[in-house]
């Protein structure tokens, strides 16, 4: 049991599916029970401060998106978490 108070966190980053060559790297190739927390890297935000619908992973995904597919882990380990990493917010 590698969860005795310690926390294991993964980094996932969205263009990790796009690489063509070795270091392609999907979400079903995460061993769900490696990690206690998973960072998904990047969710984007629109210029209204709301998640932005049309992520980019999704169409690079065929609409089946990476997040999404992030969640199905949670099947096999009901203890993952998922955080998201966001982008695309404007500070001025």
């Amino acid at each position: 049991n590698i969860n005795l108070g310690k926390k294991i966190v993964c980094f996932y980053q969205s263009w990790s599916l796009n690489i063509s060559r070795l270091g392609k790297f999907t979400p079903e190739d995460i061993d769900p029970h490696l990690c206690t927390h998973i960072i998904y890297s990047y969710a984007k935000i629109n210029d209204n401060y709301e998640l932005d619908k049309n992520n980019y992973d999704d169409i690079l995904d065929n609409g089946n998106g990476i997040y999404h597919r992030l969640v199905k882990l949670k099947k096999e380990n009901s203890n993952l978490k998922l955080l998201l990493g966001i982008n695309g917010i404007s500070c001025f």
